[in-house]
């Protein structure tokens, strides 16, 4: 979700939101290059509002390894089951999809095939996963894999969801998927529909991605433009929210949602973004039926989010001078994840959607390492 260092308004957009072109290019930049030197093994250390706080959640931390013969791994989403997808890449550059089914690293293609996995469904046995695979001659196409865990090995196939160059950022449990087309963002329904997502009439944006669908159909998405770029919300009747920054912000991106909560609404994890130094964790209160923004709560820490729980928490990085650090964001505490020992800072990606599994990234001299975190109380 960021490049290296500090973040402008370009690289954040990039960072957070472009993975299939930077990845199509050789690379699995996402939110964090972080550097420095690995916490002690076990440890979390909690914020709120600049000072400790004391948290009743524990978490442990698991390096996931690689494909056999690689040398780095990142990971893209986690479910409630803690399968998690993402992209193991080989010395070579050569990148390739990947589920982790609690105990290894299964590969989603064939060695040589260039792929990558970024989510993954909450239905079990039968999963989906959305990504991209490289098809010679048009690049990396959009993908959806099911996946029958009922199975040992599980049973893995795919779906090119298009013909054209783009990928799939979210799916839901219905296997409907969202991401983009060349510039546009779509939706592909797991039916064979596809509906293409038009930037708001009178607004300058470029391109744009959809970034997550839920159960109800509702996506998240950002566009991008020249001198800003905004997210919004996509209701089940098609109409675009706007999620406006925080007052005296330039920019808001839309990564992830929840499902729709008992009271109707749902919660959107995104960024608002004032300038290459200054830029927070922001979540969204949206009324799914009339896409009334209910809340808005912004978070002082500096950093970025892509991911939300049911029950509101928030994933991503905090982003410092030296590293950054993965996160996990309450009302009541931000806590900076542990990672392994060996490893350095790093991000949350994902957060499961209730709340007991996140995945990510951390790194060492050797290369990133795909990184699981499960609650244990």
């Amino acid at each position: 979700m960021s490049e290296h260092g500090r973040r402008t308004r370009r690289t954040l957009t990039a960072g957070l939101f472009a993975l299939a072109a930077l990845a199509a290019a050789g690379c699995d930049r996402n939110p964090v290059e972080p550097d420095g030197t690995a916490p002690e093994s076990g440890a979390e250390q909690l914020y709120a509002k600049g000072a400790p706080k004391t948290s009743g959640a524990s978490w442990v931390v698991s390096d996931l390894g690689l494909l056999p013969g690689d040398r780095a791994a990142t990971a893209h989403d986690v479910n409630d089951e803690g399968y998690v997808v993402g992209t193991s890449e080989g010395v070579t550059g050569l990148g390739r999809g990947f589920l982790f089914d609690g105990t290894s690293m299964i590969p989603l293609t064939d060695a040589g095939v260039f792929s990558s996995a970024g989510a993954v469904s909450n239905s079990y046995p039968l999963l989906y996963a959305g990504g991209w695979i490289d098809d010679p001659g048009v690049g990396s196409r959009p993908v959806r894999w099911t996946i029958d865990t009922s199975v040992s090995p599980p049973s893995i196939t795919h779906t090119f969801v298009s013909p054209s160059w783009g990928v799939v950022s979210g799916v839901n449990d219905s296997g409907d998927t969202a991401g983009r087309e060349g510039a546009t963002p779509m939706i592909w329904r797991a039916g064979g529909t596809e509906t293409a997502i038009s930037a708001p009439a009178g607004q300058a944006f470029e391109s744009g991605t959809a970034r997550d669908i839920n159960n109800a159909g509702l996506v998240v998405l950002s566009f991008y433009g020249q001198d800003h770029d905004r997210g919004f919300l996509r209701l089940a009747n098609g109409t675009l929210i706007e999620l406006p920054p925080q007052p005296g912000d330039v920019s808001s991106y839309a990564a992830g949602i929840s499902e729709v909560l008992v009271d109707g609404s749902v919660y959107v994890a995104g960024t608002t973004w004032r300038s290459e130094n200054v830029f927070h964790p922001v979540r969204w209160t949206v009324d799914a039926s009339s896409g009334g923004i209910l809340s808005t709560w912004s978070i002082s820490d500096n950093g970025s989010s892509g991911s939300t729980s049911d029950t509101g928490e928030l994933a991503g990085a905090f982003e410092n001078r030296w590293r950054d650090r993965p996160a996990i964001w309450t009302e009541a505490a931000s806590v900076q994840l542990s990672l392994p020992r060996g490893i350095s800072g790093g991000d949350a990606r994902a957060i499961s959607p209730d709340g007991r599994h996140a995945a990510g990234r951390g790194e060492r001299a050797q290369g990133f390492r795909a990184v699981l975190w499960t609650r244990t109380r």
